[in-house]
């Protein structure tokens, strides 16, 4: 009985921390005026990203939503949110970029060249 007990209070322990600890988040990334997404190096890189484009001025959801579409693409997929003002960039690391991993360091390397174009796109859509 007694192990029983202690069986029980382990398991209800276990399911208390599984719920405490809740689903994983997504890691911060910052965008800046000029539309540069930069993606933190200092923590390990995550699949999915959330970034506060509250600073963006994105005229209305229709924009946000062809910009998101416009600029995702095989190995990365933005989806925006207008109504808390944020857009989610996930990742897809299985599929390799020109044959090869990218780092953290690549993917701001990439995420910098597209940035003239991002901000190109919503000067004009943003009429």
């Amino acid at each position: 009985m007694k192990k029983l007990a202690t069986s029980l209070l382990f398991l209800f322990v276990s399911t208390l921390a599984v719920k405490a600890v809740g689903p994983d988040k997504a890691t911060i990334a910052t965008i800046n005026e000029k539309m540069v997404i930069t993606l933190p190096t200092n923590v390990p890189q995550s699949d999915t990203y959330m970034i506060d484009i509250s600073a963006i001025p994105f005229s209305n959801e229709d924009v946000l939503s062809r910009f998101c579409q416009s600029f995702s693409e095989n190995h990365m997929t933005l989806s925006g949110n207008f109504t808390t003002k944020q857009i989610t960039l996930s990742l897809h690391p299985k599929e390799e970029v020109a044959d090869e991993k990218w780092d953290l360091i690549k993917w701001n390397e990439y995420l910098s060249a597209r940035a003239p174009k991002m901000l190109m796109y919503l000067n004009t859509q943003n009429k």
